[in-house]
């Protein structure tokens, strides 16, 4: 039986702001993981307004790292659409699936990825005399 352990961002770290911050959040989960197996964890980022595109890239990323490394399933409960926005964007960015429970529901559903925009690629013969 699997069992489900629910974990609020803030237990994990005080700011949400920077990719440093997600990966000192990722080594606090996998601290608190080192203890549990066969779990479900939900990492709860309900309620909370300011969290940047690099946190939560950086905290997915560890994350999958842990799924696949401590045999858990980690699920994210979020009740903002930009924060879901950003975790879109995260699971179009490292093309890979990620789970969350929309506020108090516990049905998980899958991100629809949002790709990375594509950059023009300047070409060499594009670039001005004076500036090479």
């Amino acid at each position: 039986m699997v069992r489900t352990t629910e974990i609020k961002l803030p237990e994990l770290t005080d700011k949400a702001v920077t990719r440093i911050r997600g990966d000192d959040a990722a080594k606090a989960l996998s601290t608190r993981l080192s203890r549990l197996k066969n779990h479900q964890v939900v990492i709860n980022l309900s309620g909370l307004d300011l969290i940047s595109t690099s946190f939560i890239d950086e905290l997915t990323r560890q994350c999958k790292i842990l799924e696949n490394n401590k045999k858990v399933k980690i699920i994210y409960r979020i009740d903002n659409k930009n924060i879901l926005k950003k975790i879109a964007r995260a699971s179009g960015f490292r093309d890979t699936p990620i789970q969350y429970f929309w506020r108090n529901s516990n049905k998980p559903i899958e991100v629809k990825p949002i790709p990375p925009k594509k950059l023009d690629v300047i070409k060499e013969d594009d670039i001005p005399d004076a500036i090479s």
